[in-house]
């Protein structure tokens, strides 16, 4: 959901195996001909545009599922990211096609399916790739 945030603190390792995405800043500009159409938005207007945030306190993040998201730490945050581990996810949005949200509501206007596509990559843009282990350290990623 547009404007979450996980956040693993010092001292603790969050395994994840599954699939997880975080959109980033101004996804809804992905969303084909859903551009303007802030009014029946089907996420809560507060939270309209502003990315979900995955942040590394300290704490260890161990993926051998698949991670989609910009991934921002403090000191000793630490990523590790499993051989075989994924990087890319795409998920479906969907919209009536129609700014009067009663077309969305009654289904009598046209569904429009989009994929979001989200990459994993640090804070800094670096790509994240399985196999590898990424240390925040000094202001830094590591690898």
């Amino acid at each position: 959901m547009p404007g979450s945030a996980l956040t693993v603190n010092k001292n603790a390792t969050l395994n994840m195996g599954g699939e997880l995405i975080f959109y980033h800043e101004g996804y809804e500009d992905d969303l084909t001909g859903f551009t303007g159409q802030t009014a029946y938005y089907k996420y809560p207007t507060a939270l309209k545009n502003k990315a979900a945030i995955l942040t590394l306190n300290g704490g260890t993040l161990k993926v051998t599922g698949t991670l989609a998201a910009n991934v921002n730490a403090t000191e000793g945050g630490k990523l590790i990211m499993a051989a075989g581990a994924g990087n890319y996810l795409e998920s479906m949005e969907g919209h009536s096609g129609s700014s009067d949200k009663w077309d969305a509501i009654f289904n009598t206007g046209t569904m429009v399916m989009t994929a979001v596509e989200v990459n994993a990559e640090l804070s800094d843009g670096t790509a994240v790739s399985g196999g590898t282990t990424y240390v925040y350290k000094g202001g830094a990623w590591t690898s």
